[in-house]
C-alpha cells in the first residue's frame, strides 16, 4: 500500500512540476481587458505633441505595432478627438513627480471613468509622455521610441509589462530596463496571443 501511495505523491508531483513550468514558459503578458473596438483606431495628438516635438516618437511607435497580426492596426493619426462616433486614443505630453515614471497609459470608459485593464475593457485610452522625467534620465531619440511611446501604444493594445524570460528585460514591454528597438519575436508572439494572428 506505501508503495502505491509513493507513485501516487510521485505522479501528482511531477504532474504539478509540468503544470508549474509550462504556465511559465507559455505565460500571457497581457491585460484581461482590452479596447472595446477592436484593435485598429484613431489616435488623436494633443497640442503638447507638437510643442514638444514628440509627434515623430509617437508617429513611429504606433507604426512599430503594424503588421504584426492582420487583427492589429494600423494605428491612424486623426486630428479629432472622435470619429464615427468612436472616441480617438488620445496622447500627450507632460510631467509627473512620480520620479522614474517616463510614461503612463490610463484606459477610460466613455463617461471619463478610469478603468484597471488587467480587469476590465475600455472604450479609448490616453498615453502620457512625461518630458521632465525622460529628460532628467538622458533618454536618447531611440529610447524614446521605444521605451516611451512603443511601449505605452503596446499597453493600448492590451500588453502588459513582461517580465518573463523569453523577453529577458530586451523587449519593448519590459518594465526594468531602457531599450532601443521595435517589438521583438517576444512582444508579436504576445500581441498575437492576444488578438490573433
Amino acid at each position: 500500500m506505501k508503495k502505491k501511495q509513493k507513485i501516487f505523491i510521485s505522479f501528482f508531483s511531477l504532474l504539478a512540476l509540468f503544470i508549474l513550468i509550462s504556465s511559465t514558459i507559455f505565460a500571457d503578458y497581457t491585460f484581461l481587458g482590452k479596447r472595446n473596438s477592436g484593435a485598429k483606431f484613431y489616435v488623436w495628438y494633443d497640442t503638447s505633441v507638437f510643442n514638444n516635438s514628440y509627434e515623430g516618437y509617437f508617429n513611429t511607435g504606433k507604426n512599430n505595432w503594424n503588421n504584426i497580426s492582420s487583427k492589429v492596426g494600423p494605428l491612424t493619426y486623426n486630428q479629432n478627438s472622435e470619429v464615427n462616433g468612436k472616441k480617438s486614443d488620445r496622447y500627450y505630453v507632460g510631467s509627473t513627480t512620480n520620479s522614474g515614471v517616463l510614461g503612463y497609459f490610463n484606459p477610460m470608459l466613455n463617461n471619463g471613468t478610469s478603468v484597471n485593464p488587467f480587469e476590465s475593457s475600455w472604450d479609448y485610452g490616453s498615453i502620457y509622455a512625461y518630458k521632465n522625467q525622460i529628460d532628467l534620465y538622458g533618454l536618447t531619440s531611440a529610447q524614446i521610441t521605444s521605451s516611451v511611446a512603443t511601449h505605452e501604444v503596446g499597453h493600448s493594445l492590451s500588453l502588459s509589462h513582461n517580465f518573463g524570460s523569453a523577453c529577458n528585460n530586451n523587449c519593448v514591454m519590459t518594465a526594468n530596463a531602457l531599450t532601443s528597438i521595435a517589438p521583438n519575436t517576444e512582444d508579436k508572439t504576445q500581441l498575437k496571443n492576444k488578438w490573433g494572428n
